[in-house]
């Protein structure tokens, strides 16, 4: 799995999470290309992501560098962030504070207004993975932000505010190995493939 490289929505610092869905950034697209380099010589059996643009973005490149089309995954797609969907962050602290300010302590506890909880995110993922066949090669995924985070806490089991702890920068990844004992977790990236 990779979070989208920086999107417009980032770099103003604004949610951008589904009614609104801006591209990659200049520099987001230069992470997208980054992705062709990092995982050069690796096995791609097939690209899915979020039907989001900033997602679909950042696997373009690598899809077109392996011959592959870039599958949705409507799965993968962005907490959704019900009303808050959209409005500067500024804004929302101003506005809505006591629940910005709920939310940012628990999202599990908390979540935005008519939005998803972190654990919904988490498992709204896994089911979009456990749906794809099996495949010998890699499966590059692209999503967001919140949907990474929400499959650690799905697969470690810990509560929704262990995921205020957790970073995922643009372009950071996870890899996810499915066995017969179930999903495992690997931490480092591509390096470690």
């Amino acid at each position: 799995m990779v979070r989208h490289g920086q999107s417009e929505a980032n770099a103003l610092g604004r949610f951008a999470f589904r009614r609104w869905d801006p591209g990659l950034t200049a520099l987001g697209w230069e992470q997208a290309r980054s992705l062709v380099a990092a995982l050069a010589g690796v096995p791609i059996e097939r690209i899915v992501s979020s039907p989001l643009r900033r997602a679909r973005e950042t696997v373009a490149p690598l899809a077109d560098s392996r011959g592959l089309p870039v599958a949705d995954l409507p799965g993968l797609a962005e907490l959704d962030m019900g009303r808050w969907d959209g409005h500067p962050l500024r804004e929302l602290a101003r506005s809505d504070a006591a629940a910005w300010r709920a939310w940012r302590r628990d999202p599990e506890a908390s979540p935005p207004p008519r939005g998803e909880r972190i654990s919904q995110v988490g498992a709204r993922v896994m089911a979009a993975l456990d749906s794809l066949p099996v495949a010998p090669g890699l499966t590059v995924a692209s999503s967001h932000s919140d949907c990474l985070k929400g499959v650690l806490v799905h697969l470690l089991g810990v509560s929704g505010p262990a995921s205020r702890r957790l970073d995922v920068p643009n372009l950071g990844q996870l890899l996810l190995t499915q066995s017969p004992r179930g999903w495992r977790i690997t931490l480092g990236g591509t390096t470690t493939l």
